[in-house]
C-alpha cells in the first residue's frame, strides 16, 4: 500500500491515522512537540482525544 503521512495528533488526525493504518498503509502520524510524540509511541494510543483505542503495528 501507500505511505502516508497525517499531521495532527487531535481526534480527527488520530482517527484518520488508525483507519489508514488498518487498510494496510504505511502510515506516520505527525505531532505538534517531541513531547507529545514520545507519549504516543511509548503508549501506542492518544488516551487524551481518542481513550482505549489501540495503534495499528504500521503506525
Amino acid at each position: 500500500m501507500a505511505k502516508v503521512g497525517v499531521v495532527g495528533t487531535t481526534s480527527w488526525g488520530t482517527t484518520l491515522a488508525i483507519l489508514l493504518g488498518r487498510s494496510g498503509h504505511d502510515v506516520t502520524l505527525w505531532a505538534r512537540t517531541d513531547a507529545d510524540a514520545d507519549l504516543l509511541r511509548a503508549t501506542r494510543t492518544n488516551d487524551r482525544f481518542l481513550p482505549r483505542v489501540e495503534f495499528t503495528a504500521g503506525l
